[in-house]
């Protein structure tokens, strides 16, 4: 279900007044990209279907996700607001604590392939950590729209395509899933006060 907080111009505007110029939907967006950054998962993972035509039954198929997990409801709670002020789609999922003393908390997602094109675009600009596996994304989804295309009787959709199948598709997924971990361990780079990390002449 959509969520919409009751005053989403509460926290947008108020203590953020002082912004000048920034539209909403530009801090919306740096804010919810930062958040993605540090708090989020862009993901491309398989998946059996369960549609029960034997046609596609048991058929891997393509899932692109945009996440943010948190336990602290005010964060959530911004998060939410960002994604109605850009007009995305989203679900809100509860999860309880895994152990004893952690605190139980939820996933903000956004899954659908409409949202997610209109999401990432967005926040491109502003991503750090995260924007490379945001652009194969994208770029994912523009081939995997391509292949629609050319698909006879498609109309659009793609439960009748081998995704699974398209090396193209597969080399795509591969590199999302490497960006995610191959990345150099943050003590490979000096750690010195007053100076940007990981611009010295060491690194």
């Amino acid at each position: 279900m959509l969520e919409q907080p009751e005053h989403p111009s509460d926290t947008l505007s108020g203590e953020n007044s002082a912004v000048g110029s920034i539209s909403r939907k530009e801090l919306s967006s740096v804010w919810l990209a930062a958040a993605i950054d540090g708090e989020g998962c862009i993901a491309a993972n398989w998946w059996k279907q369960t549609n029960p035509d034997v046609r596609y039954k048991g058929k891997p198929n393509l899932r692109l996700t945009v996440k943010i997990y948190n336990t602290h409801p005010l964060f959530i709670r911004r998060i939410t607001e960002c994604l109605v002020v850009l007009g995305i789609r989203f679900t809100v999922t509860g999860q309880s604590a895994r152990k004893s003393g952690e605190r139980p908390g939820v996933t903000v997602c956004v899954d659908a392939r409409p949202q997610i094109q209109k999401l990432l675009p967005i926040i491109v600009p502003y991503l750090t950590v995260k924007k490379r596996q945001a652009e194969l994304i994208l770029e994912l989804l523009a081939y995997r729209d391509t292949l629609s295309g050319q698909e006879r009787g498609c109309k659009g959709t793609f439960s009748r395509l081998a995704l699974h199948e398209d090396d193209n598709v597969k080399r795509l997924v591969a590199e999302i899933k490497r960006e995610k971990h191959d990345f150099p361990s943050v003590f490979s780079f000096s750690r010195r006060p007053n100076e940007v990390f990981g611009l010295s002449s060491e690194t």
